[in-house]
């Protein structure tokens, strides 16, 4: 990604008004009567063209009298509620020290009366950055040099379909014990809840697929009829090695035919395990035509297909760079209008195994993510599908975003020994194409 211009603007309640929260990456806030700049705050924003740094002083009231500066102190706290917090506390009083606040963002302490919130994904490489200096005095140079630099916004080494795997985890224990709340802890093991993640289906399957990319590939490539045939083989192969994976009726039938055969299917199976297309395809038209070849062997409805592509072509922008807004943009004009928010829905949204009622969901839950692991949870607080849920969003926001290296660790322990070398074999395999991105 180029670097982006660093535009400041002088704060104003119409700006605050329209301003879109989730690019909000980090906010710098003076408390009333803090010492320094009291009643100061900027608010630093990703977009895809530019850094956007909103900054001024705010009014408020105190002892009867109104004390109006750039924009109103309610203003802000409607845009941002957890700053209702620090307003007005005692420089003395203030929790001082680094903690969670709304599950996303980290507080820094910046001393005597000054705070700094950053969103988390970005707290490790932003301490890096800061080194020993201030963060009240360096705090906002550093973020805006951070998100400007483009690519070193995103988490980490872009690296294949872990990103698909983790969000199958993850939603693993919400599937039949759903949270209609982002406030959740992330990968929970065996012993760590009545519901312990662990993988399904998606996982089995999202290898099983990348294992006959690998093997079809190895053999030259050749024909996409190929590749199909690879597909069955492996799917059936990993399928029978994993028989309570919690795979659906009709396609544990498939896995155990003898001579299998499609059985024209919508369900969502088919864009949950479509990801490394999006990974290894070096165009969009390949792309598509790979998991068109994966897809079909089983889920031949124009539904499946269309929620296969549209979920490996979402992947393959992601990785080959593309902004968010791009990739909206595609998804809208050639696969689902996305006409709703996740919020809107959240309230009656219910388990849905159809492509057309799962993948526009997952992929709405990317674009409202601010982070690899925001979009996973804003996957799961619908409710529903949870696990698949999370793999197809986990497909696209790991391709854009990265995965941490801490989440990637964790998300390894679940897997057993076989599923651990298909995922090593498929990166190893590919790690070239990775790197050199697509048209």
């Amino acid at each position: 990604m180029a670097s982006k211009e660093v535009v400041r603007e002088k704060i104003s309640n119409e700006a605050i008004r329209i301003l879109d929260v989730s690019k909000v990456m980090a906010i710098a806030f003076a408390e009333i009567g803090a010492q320094g700049s009291p009643n100061y705050i900027a608010l630093i924003s990703d977009f895809a063209d530019k850094v956007l740094v909103l900054f001024g002083d705010f009014g408020y009231e105190a002892f009867g009298t109104r004390y109006t500066e750039d924009v109103d102190i309610e203003e802000i706290e409607r845009a941002v509620p957890f700053l209702k917090w620090f307003r007005g506390t005692s420089i003395e009083t203030t929790k001082r020290g680094n903690f969670i606040v709304d599950n996303e963002w980290v507080h820094l302490d910046a001393m005597a009366g000054n705070h700094f919130f950053i969103r988390a994904c970005l707290l490790e490489r932003f301490l890096k950055r800061l080194g020993e200096r201030y963060i009240c005095e360096a705090g906002i140079e550093v973020m805006t040099d951070m998100l400007s630099n483009g690519a070193e916004a995103h988490e980490e080494k872009r690296n294949g379909i872990i990103g698909a795997i983790v969000g199958d985890i993850a939603g693993s224990r919400f599937e039949w014990h759903n949270r209609k709340s982002k406030r959740f802890t992330f990968l929970k093991g065996e012993h760590e809840s009545r519901h312990p993640c662990r993988f399904t289906d998606d996982s089995v399957m999202t290898l099983a697929v990348a294992s006959a990319i690998v093997k079809w590939r190895e053999a030259g490539g050749g024909s996409y009829d190929a590749l199909s045939a690879e597909a069955v083989t492996s799917m059936q192969e990993f399928g029978r090695r994993y028989p309570r994976a919690g795979y659906g009726g009709a396609f544990r039938r498939w896995l155990g035919a003898a001579a299998p055969e499609p059985y024209n299917s919508w369900g969502n199976g088919a864009a949950m395990r479509v990801s490394a297309c999006g990974w290894v395809g070096r165009t969009l038209d390949e792309v598509k035509a790979m998991s068109r070849a994966v897809t079909e062997v089983t889920h031949n409805h124009p539904e499946g297909i269309k929620g296969a592509e549209a979920t490996a072509v979402a992947t393959f922008l992601a990785r080959t760079g593309k902004s968010m807004e791009e990739i909206k943009e595609v998804v809208v004009r050639d696969y689902y209008p996305l006409d709703f928010t996740l919020d809107e829905i959240r309230p009656t949204y219910e388990f849905d195994v159809s492509c057309q009622g799962s993948v526009p969901q997952a992929l709405e839950a990317f674009f409202e993510s601010t982070s690899f692991e925001d979009a996973i949870r804003n996957a799961i607080s619908i409710g529903g599908d949870s696990d698949t849920l999370g793999a197809i969003c986990g497909a696209v926001a790991g391709a854009y975003y990265g995965v941490p290296g801490d989440i990637r660790e964790k998300a390894e322990t679940f897997l057993d020994g076989h599923l651990l070398k298909a995922l090593n074999d498929f990166e190893r395999t590919f790690a070239k194409d990775f790197a050199a991105g697509g048209e």
